[in-house]
């Protein structure tokens, strides 16, 4: 008995569901604001950002850490400076892990340009 699958099948894990109402960068890409699948690639250090129409994605570079269940809501959070977002945390309540995205050169740009500590914007999971 032969065994096919989709191509890209057991390529992707889905992690959440989210709208961010703001444009934001990641992964040296400029999204816009919309609903987005966030996913983990094969790579548990790589992460795709899907816009929910398909028109934009990103993927990034992740750290993965382990973090308490009382502190794992599902959630995307944003480094803002002014009006530049960049997303730096993603947190995932279903394996109470917390994926730190590379910071890029964009965004050492902005802050050494800032200097002011930046403030954080957090868009929660969709169900």
């Amino acid at each position: 008995m032969v065994e096919t699958r989709p191509a890209g099948a057991d390529v992707a894990k889905a992690l959440l569901k989210v709208h961010v109402p703001f444009e934001f960068s990641v992964g040296g890409m400029t999204l816009p604001e919309g609903d987005y699948d966030v996913l983990h690639l094969i790579n548990p250090n790589w992460i795709l950002l899907r816009s929910g129409d398909g028109r934009a994605a990103a993927t990034v570079v992740v750290r993965v850490s382990p973090t308490s269940a009382a502190e794992a809501a599902t959630r995307l959070v944003f480094n803002r400076y002014g009006d530049h977002n960049f997303l730096w945390q993603i947190w995932t309540a279903q394996d109470n892990e917390v994926h730190e995205c590379t910071i890029s050169g964009a965004e050492r740009t902005v802050a050494r340009r800032s200097q002011q500590a930046p403030q954080v914007a957090i868009a929660y999971a969709r169900p």
